[in-house]
């Protein structure tokens, strides 16, 4: 991967940093965006070290804020004349609703809109790389969702108190919203030289994921946690998609254990993906004032 540069969302902590290390290792340039300042730096540090030069660059950028993914947006053009590869990483489980300053659902806006956003503001670094490659990752929870509500998108309805149901609820409609936005945007980008395919790493991961979970399961996950598979485990597939030179021209697929999957039978819904597309254009311009 030399001379590639790899954008890597949540890439300060588990799976993310997981990906960071090893790709910065196959010899590519590493651009690390994620909320948390100080593992941030550590871990750009870190690879700068081994490698002995620049070749990892932090950016803080909390990804569920509109105006902070416009502002990287406008750092990362000055700094890089391409992107090679992308990895929408960065993903939250949360019991208590919380909306960002525009309004936005959190678990929706980091797992998914902030994703959405940052990934067509890129999308002209993407044209310019040889083969440039997204990858988002998804989860099997979104096999769980019986479909979008698209009268409560930004689940308000959800919650009417703190809640672990609401909460894991919210999560599996985010995670169905990636299948749908990775469909979709592999249709629209057909006739490009970039690729868009979305990963399930596997269940119960070892991250920070359910660190803001309480109750009775915030009990179970920690009575789990031995059982959890290693973060270098859920990571493989995103490597392998980021790295893996049979899958240069491979689009709109949905991968699991480095092997192609298939995703819900909802999630193959044209028009549900076009519609959902639709209402995230109409929110970003909302965000933007």
């Amino acid at each position: 991967m030399k001379n590639q540069v790899c954008l890597i969302t949540g890439g300060a902590n588990g799976m993310g940093r997981v990906t960071a290390r090893a790709l910065a290792a196959r010899g590519a340039s590493i651009i690390i965006v994620d909320s948390d300042a100080q593992n941030g730096e550590k871990i750009a540090a870190e690879i700068n070290q081994s490698s002995n030069g620049k070749t990892a660059f932090f950016y803080q950028c909390d990804i569920a804020v509109m105006k902070e993914v416009r502002q990287l947006i406008q750092s990362i053009q000055s700094a890089f004349p391409k992107i090679d590869v992308l990895i929408n990483n960065a993903g939250i489980i949360v019991e208590k609703r919380e909306e960002t300053i525009e309004g936005f659902e959190r678990t929706f806006a980091a797992n998914y809109l902030g994703h959405f956003l940052l990934t067509n503001l890129l999308l002209p670094l993407l044209n310019k790389s040889e083969a440039g490659r997204i990858i988002s990752i998804s989860s099997d929870a979104h096999k769980q969702c019986a479909g979008l509500d698209f009268d409560d998108i930004n689940n308000t309805k959800k919650w009417n108190k703190p809640s672990t149901l609401a909460g894991n609820r919210a999560y599996q409609s985010s995670k169905l919203c990636i299948v749908y936005f990775t469909y979709e945007l592999a249709r629209r980008i057909e006739d490009s030289r970039v690729t868009a395919n979305a990963v399930h790493p596997g269940a119960f991961v070892d991250t920070n994921i359910y660190v803001n979970m309480t109750g009775f399961f915030g009990l179970i996950m920690k009575l789990l946690k031995p059982l959890y598979k290693p973060a270098e485990k859920g990571a493989e597939t995103a490597i392998y998609l980021a790295s893996s030179p049979e899958l240069e021209g491979v689009s709109g697929k949905y991968f699991a254990q480095c092997t192609v999957k298939e995703s819900s039978k909802i999630s193959y819904d044209r028009e549900a993906a076009r519609r959902l597309w639709s209402m995230s254009e109409e929110m970003i311009r909302m965000s933007n004032g």
